[in-house]
């Protein structure tokens, strides 16, 4: 009697250590499945999901409000405010380097001159940002340069001494402007005058002393006939980091002061990349019809 209960105690105790046996083995194993294959398959599983979402939100075009902030804002960097007016689009004019450009024609920012990218940057330039010159500083800036004149000597020219204070823009607010503008990666030639007026008679040009763009003037000016460019944003959009923005362009011409104008209407397209930074670069300005 004695050696069968011992004989059903063992099998319940093997019964026990199998069980256990098991338990352990399932829980190791279970976690070796876990660790070796379960997570890649799910990492790869959430990558080709993300994939997709990515794909599809770049597919996805989005409409913009054309009074949007976002639109007003990045349209205004390269606008001039000229509106009918034949100076609409001064600041896309490049015949310093015998090279004018035709408002309509297509504009690309990697293939433009600093000549014209600093005319446009000039739009961006505050009054507020600007540091006057005084006393032994104003002698470190030259009274000529690049056939203008500084502040002083203009004002004695055109006697006007209300002219005369000397001002201009520090050279790190120059280059936080256009890379704003054209790229966090990109920074101006020196040696390329800020010209402020479509006759480029007002400009900042770098002085190496004072490390500053110095305001310089000249004679000239003209004026222009009846007519000009009279705009109006017309549509915008978003898709993934890129915003454009359509612009409706009427061109009216005289052929006399009494005459009625001929009318000319194309559209043309603003783009604009945004960077990791979160800033929008200035791509190109192309005729869509």
């Amino acid at each position: 009697m004695e050696e069968k209960k011992k004989g059903g105690f063992l099998k319940v105790l093997l019964v026990i250590i199998l069980m256990i046996g098991c338990l352990i083995g399932g829980y190791f194993g279970g976690n070796y499945l876990v660790s070796n294959y379960l997570p890649n398959n799910t990492k790869e599983s959430s990558n080709e999901v993300n994939e997709e979402k990515e794909s599809q939100s770049k597919d996805k075009v989005e409409e913009l409000e054309v009074n949007a902030r976002l639109v007003q804002y990045l349209y205004n960097k390269v606008d001039s405010g000229n509106n009918s007016s034949w100076y609409k689009y001064w600041q896309y004019d490049d015949s310093q380097n015998n090279n004018k450009i035709n408002p309509t024609d297509d504009f690309y920012v990697k293939d433009a001159s600093d000549i014209v990218k600093l005319q446009i940057l000039s739009l961006n330039l505050e009054e507020s940002k600007r540091q006057y010159i005084y006393g032994d500083d104003l002698a470190k800036v030259p009274a000529e340069s690049n056939g203008l004149m500084n502040a002083p000597t203009y004002a004695n020219y055109v006697n006007n001494q209300s002219l005369a204070s000397q001002y201009g823009y520090k050279s790190e607010y120059i280059d936080s402007l256009y890379k704003e503008l054209y790229g966090s990666d990109l920074t101006p030639s020196r040696s390329v005058p800020v010209y402020t007026d479509v006759y480029k008679i007002t400009a900042y040009i770098y002085n190496e002393a004072l490390d500053m763009y110095v305001l310089y003037r000249g004679i000239g000016g003209g004026t222009t006939g009846p007519g000009g460019y009279t705009t109006k944003l017309t549509k915008a959009t978003k898709n993934g980091t890129t915003v454009e923005i359509y612009e409706e362009v009427t061109k009216a011409e005289y052929a006399s002061s009494d005459s009625a104008p001929t009318t000319t209407t194309n559209t043309v397209k603003y783009t604009f990349e945004q960077e990791k930074d979160g800033l929008y670069k200035y791509i190109s300005r192309t005729k869509v019809n």
